[in-house]
């Protein structure tokens, strides 16, 4: 592979390549972007108040990243606005490990918080699970397993 081709080729703060916009960083830069405007439901404002602090403050030495995030937040709608937002996180993802890690992790947190609002339940399972799991929200009776 050429160095040429190897300079044009971005690299997502999730480890993949990018030739088209990442879904997963516009989601999280359209995340900021509302949540800096005011405008996400209750359920997700905790963790994505988190998320826009953790990026202002890794902005607060970059002019142009601050003004990603500004003209984000004044238009959210904006796709080209969010994925300018997206392509300045990504930027400081690459350079700064701990930033991406945190990133991540909020994101996370966010998109639970945001799908439990209105009585809804949020059910996690990781890591290798040995044994019966079950998700649910309301059940009525008992639950067996095998026979």
């Amino acid at each position: 592979m050429s160095t040429e081709t190897i300079n044009r080729e971005q690299r997502s703060m999730f480890g993949r390549s990018l030739t088209m916009m990442d879904s997963v960083l516009v989601a999280i830069a359209s995340a900021v972007a509302r949540q800096a405007a005011g405008l996400l439901a209750s359920g997700a404002r905790s963790a994505a108040a988190a998320l826009v602090k953790t990026v202002r403050e890794r902005f607060a030495d970059d002019p142009a990243a601050t003004a990603a995030l500004t003209a984000a937040a004044e238009d959210p709608q904006d796709e080209q606005l969010v994925e300018r937002l997206a392509e300045a996180i990504d930027r400081a993802a690459n350079e700064d490990p701990a930033f991406a890690h945190r990133v991540r992790t909020l994101w996370e947190s966010a998109r639970t918080e945001g799908t439990a609002t209105d009585g809804g339940v949020v059910n996690q399972v990781s890591g290798h699970v040995h044994g019966n799991v079950v998700q649910a929200r309301d059940i009525q009776g008992g639950i067996t397993f095998g026979g």
